[in-house]
């Protein structure tokens, strides 16, 4: 299955080896180097072919290892004259015994500073430059671990990156298969998250596909029949719940989609660093506007406590003629559609819908829920079926 591949692929590629890393097995049979660094597939180093538009961020990531104590590991930026314009480095006291270093915190965290941060791509001026990587080990002396020359440029056009995407291109890379599949270029629209995407790339791979109540909307040509999947899944399934004072009835997935907001947008996040992944046409949000599923610190507890604890999985039964998934509910949550809770209604699309078709739910990034988010491009930490935050709880289906 493509969800078992995206895990595969994932495990595999997240510390591939930098063009110009060190530390690979020496054919002449000595030691390998007591000092190496391993770069990250999801933000790897710029090579001659890359070109940063100026003014965008642009990250850096991998891992500097040590035989012994590091006692140092260092990045410089120099530019075509041999200055250097950008330096960030981390000094390790011997009592510290610090054997690994990484260059990136991967939740980007305000509190915590990284030397791929501190590097400040986005404020280099137009011109060609090389990046440095440096560690040192004890009393040794410092070492060239890794050297990298790349661009900044004022093109229009802007190519998109492996280090555009948080944490997830070895993800996309896993479902798309190729590069140029989703790493397309684009143009910044003034003022504005909003992007261009180059019209090429749209016409090769954006298409239509209808969706509920014949609307059509655009995703990407790979993504169409894990959407068409979802949809007969909504449209076929029936839930029944019962509550303390409420009875849903036979109760068709589908009439759980109250506002649907969206499928292929291309834009970066709000935060204007990481690219959306509503530009591959790989996601969609579906009731943004409820309470439980906006992007917030708590409703990621609520749904949790709503499922997991007052919600009871009674196994298949027949309602009016209509075999239903058949739960029991004794919480007291806001009711928004047909009697069914606010908090559940997008549990239950994912449940029995979007998962079976193959997305992954955003609500379990590693801070907030983005409950209203389903994709198939992005893995998140907590999966949906396990790890402290899982919920699954449907094994058998009425149509296996």
């Amino acid at each position: 299955m493509k969800r078992l591949l995206i895990c595969l692929l994932t495990g595999t590629l997240l510390l591939a080896m930098a063009a110009g890393s060190r530390g690979a097995e020496d054919p002449s049979g000595l030691d390998p180097s007591p000092l190496t660094f391993t770069a990250s597939a999801d933000y790897p180093l710029p090579d001659e072919s890359t070109a940063i538009h100026q003014g965008r961020c642009f990250w850096v990531d991998g891992v500097v290892t040590g035989s012994g104590s590091l006692r140092s590991v260092s990045a410089q930026i120099v530019d075509e004259a041999g200055e250097t314009v950008r330096e960030a480095a981390r000094t390790f006291a011997p009592e510290e015994d610090v054997h690994t270093y990484r260059l990136l915190d991967p939740t980007f965290s305000a509190d915590v500073d990284c030397i791929s941060e501190e590097l400040a791509f986005q404020d280099l001026s137009v011109g060609g430059y090389v990046l440095r990587i440096r560690g040192a080990l004890g009393d040794g002396e410092e070492q060239l671990l890794a050297e990298s020359p790349f661009r900044v440029t004022d093109d229009a056009w802007i190519q998109l990156h492996p280090n555009d995407l948080r944490g997830n291109y070895t993800t996309a890379l896993a479902f798309f298969g190729s590069p140029e599949r989703f790493l397309f270029r684009y143009k910044l629209r003034e003022n504005s998250i909003r992007i261009d995407v180059d019209p090429h790339w749209l016409r090769q791979y954006r298409t239509k596909v209808t969706w509920l109540k014949g609307v059509e909307k655009y995703c990407h040509v790979d993504a169409k029949p894990y959407f068409k999947q979802a949809r007969r899944y909504l449209e076929q399934t029936y839930i029944h719940i019962s509550g303390p004072d409420f009875d849903t009835g036979a109760l068709r997935l589908s009439a759980l989609e109250g506002t649907l907001n969206g499928t292929m947008v291309c834009r970066f996040m709000s935060s204007g660093q990481f690219l959306s992944h509503h530009s591959f046409g790989t996601a969609i949000d579906i009731n943004a506007f409820f309470d439980s599923h906006t992007n917030k610190l708590e409703n990621r507890e609520i749904i949790y406590r709503e499922v997991t604890e007052n919600l009871t999985y009674n196994g298949i039964v027949t309602v009016k003629g209509k075999q239903c998934y058949d739960f029991t509910y004794t919480g007291s949550a806001p009711r928004e559609v047909k009697n069914v809770p606010e908090p559940l209604m997008n549990y239950l699309m994912y449940e029995l819908a979007f998962y079976r078709a193959g997305f992954s739910w955003g609500a379990y990034y590693p801070h907030t829920c983005d409950a209203m988010h389903f994709t198939l491009t992005e893995l998140s930490p907590e999966l949906f079926t396990d790890g402290p935050y899982a919920m699954r709880k449907v094994f058998e289906y009425i149509d296996e």
